[in-house]
């Protein structure tokens, strides 16, 4: 658990240095199907942020259909994401303040529509707008890649992405394909995720190795 931790800090240590050169305040991390790690790695991450003095971070749930880091999270009451695409609620009443400090977390909220209908629309940009400006990082926890709609219209408001691949998991082919739907520019590099690292005394232990690069 500790490499795992330091891993995720090394990942927000590069991240930040990315901010600090590029002005970057919006992250979306996605992977290329389910089951590879990157609503985990949106919650550690943000945790990581969160330790850093005086940097207010925002976690946003926006994959309506799964809602995993909603329930990761408790599952809070809280109209929502859904609700503020929807006109239905304000952003200050779906933005919840969680018990760590600088850590504020945005759940999915439920709705009936499709997810891609309401990243569409204006107020996924005027969202992410708003909050970008009221917090030092937004951290938006995306569905997969591949054989959806929601991604691309997620991350065309937003100024960098990261991918999250298995170790056993992801193939080279499914990764290389989830890459060609990605604005390369928007790039901040790709997490190595479950990978088995050789300690200093010969075993193997698990880990999340963490590159960030541009």
């Amino acid at each position: 658990m500790q490499a795992a931790v330091e891993a995720y800090r090394t990942l927000r240590t590069r991240l930040v240095k990315q901010q600090t050169r590029n002005g970057t305040r919006s992250l979306v991390i996605s992977s290329a199907a389910p089951g590879e790690g990157k609503t985990l790695t949106s919650f550690n991450l943000a945790l990581c942020y969160a330790n850093i003095q005086n940097w207010p971070v925002l976690l946003v749930d926006a994959d309506l259909r799964t809602r995993g880091l909603s329930q990761l999270a408790g599952d809070p009451e809280s109209a929502g994401l859904a609700g503020i695409l929807e006109g239905s609620a304000s952003y200050q009443n779906a933005v919840l303040r969680t018990d760590v400090p600088n850590l504020y977390v945005l759940p999915a909220g439920e709705t009936t529509a499709s997810p891609s209908e309401l990243f569409s629309t204006a107020g996924w940009k005027e969202f992410i707008g708003w909050a970008a400006e009221t917090f030092r990082m937004v951290i938006v926890d995306s569905p997969p890649i591949l054989n959806l709609a929601d991604f691309e219209l997620l991350l065309s408001p937003c100024e960098s992405t990261i991918l999250v691949a298995r170790a056993r998991k992801t193939s080279q082919e499914t990764l290389s394909r989830a890459l060609s739907q990605v604005d390369l520019k928007k790039l901040a590099g790709v997490v190595f995720n479950s990978a088995e690292n050789r300690g200093d005394k010969g075993y193997y232990r698990y880990s999340a190795s963490a590159k960030a690069n541009r």
